[in-house]
């Protein structure tokens, strides 16, 4: 795409033509090769690339499926909320984590069952000897 061209991907262009739904048309045709010239300005200031990476992303919008944009244009205010909540969310998590940490610790003490596998082993071996002994007590009868 070469920056004479009237057209630009995507929904993140600065000067789209008037009425031009946001998300429904991942083409949007620009006024002029000016406004193309703005939108790969915008891009590069704002994500720090250089115009050709800028260029390329508006290029890569076009590959966005219709089906996404369309659920975007739908739940915009709620996909915006969601993201601007998103980087405190992890703290939260972490902090239920830490609950969970805290209630276990007391349960150790009260978990039953035997810590050592040698131990273990002669519980299960002790066990079904008794099993077996049973077994046998009731063949006899």
């Amino acid at each position: 795409m070469n920056l004479q061209s009237s057209y630009a991907y995507g929904g993140v262009v600065s000067d789209p033509i008037e009425g031009a739904q946001y998300f429904e048309r991942p083409l949007l045709v620009l006024r002029s090769a000016a406004a193309l010239t703005t939108a790969v300005g915008e891009i590069a200031k704002t994500f720090n690339v250089s115009p050709t990476a800028a260029q390329a992303r508006l290029v890569a919008l076009a590959a966005v499926p219709k089906a996404d944009l369309l659920f975007l244009n739908e739940h915009a205010a709620q996909v915006q909320t969601a993201a601007a909540a998103e980087p405190g969310q992890w703290k939260n998590w972490w902090w239920v984590c830490v609950a969970g940490e805290i209630l276990f610790l007391p349960f150790i003490f009260l978990m039953t069952g035997r810590w050592s596998p040698r131990k273990a082993r002669e519980d299960a071996e002790a066990h079904e000897r008794r099993v077996q002994e049973e077994l046998a007590a009731l063949q006899e009868a």
